[in-house]
Parts: structure tokens; C-alpha cells; sequence
């Protein structure tokens, strides 16, 4: 079975705390799942720790995506991967300053 562009895994940390994993390409293409996945998350919990370890790529609507996310309340994000690092790098970005 072939992996699928772009999943999420959702596990509770013994603190309580949502971590939402994010994994594949992160784009156009996929930000509205990672939006709705997002949602629910926040539906579920007061603190939500987005993990951006398993993102193979991630285009301008991603980035613009994991942005306002880092700027809502109770959301930190995580293990920016090579390619979240490499967009931020390209447009001069910074997740943990938002």
C-alpha cells in the first residue's frame, strides 16, 4: 500500500498536552486537511503541539498555514523538518518568532 501525500497521527502526551503530527507534502494541494486537522485538535484540547518532523516538503500555502497556527493561542510547533526549514530559509520566515 503507498503512503499517502500527506497524513497526520494524533497522540496525547501524559501531560495532557495534543501532539499533532504532521507528515508528507505539505501544500496547496493538502493545506485544507492539515486546516481541518488542526480544528479538531484545538476542539480537543487547550494545548496543541503541532510536530513538523515528518513534512517532506512544504510550499508558500503550508507555510502561511503553519504560521497562523504558530499564532494561535495554545499552539506551539515542533521538529521543523529540513524542508520546513529550507521554506522558512526561502522566504525569510521564522515559526518560533510568531
Amino acid at each position: 500500500m503507498a503512503t499517502p501525500p500527506f497524513f497526520t497521527l494524533l497522540d496525547q502526551h501524559p501531560d495532557g498536552v495534543l501532539c499533532l503530527s504532521l507528515h508528507g507534502d505539505l501544500s496547496y494541494d493538502t493545506t485544507a486537511f492539515a486546516r481541518r486537522a488542526i480544528a479538531r485538535a484545538l476542539l480537543a484540547a487547550r494545548e496543541l503541539l503541532i510536530d513538523l518532523q515528518g513534512l517532506e516538503s512544504v510550499d508558500p500555502f503550508g507555510l502561511a498555514l503553519l504560521l497562523k497556527a504558530s499564532r494561535t493561542s495554545g499552539v506551539r510547533v515542533t521538529n521543523p523538518s529540513p524542508a520546513t526549514r529550507e521554506a522558512c530559509r526561502r522566504t525569510d520566515t521564522d515559526l518560533r518568532a510568531a
